[in-house]
């Protein structure tokens, strides 16, 4: 099986939908909350990637530095016993930045 290749421009279109779809007013008062929370990781974690990357970048251009290796990441929300049970079977996520 191919790897599944899942990047950042992937959760940018995410925040969009969520952005059009609640311009669209698509959900109901008690999915607020959670649609909120999730715009609102989505939008903490695609700054905190893109910071990550313009350092990275910055990092490599300095001669004598070495560039950071990426971070480890950590499953957690409602899916991660999925996606943890997916990493151990072979499968994987590929960060494509």
């Amino acid at each position: 099986m191919e790897p599944i290749s899942f990047g950042i421009d992937d959760l940018k279109f995410v925040k969009a939908m969520i952005e059009k779809l609640n311009g669209r007013a698509a959900f109901q008062p008690d999915e607020m909350a959670n649609v909120g929370t999730l715009y609102n990781r989505l939008t903490a974690f695609i700054g905190a990637a893109e910071a990550s990357i313009q350092q990275q970048k910055a990092d490599a251009h300095q001669p004598g530095r070495h560039a950071n290796l990426p971070a480890t990441l950590v499953p957690e929300g409602p899916h991660a016993e999925q996606i943890e049970h997916s990493h151990k079977n072979g499968h994987s996520v590929k960060h494509q930045g």
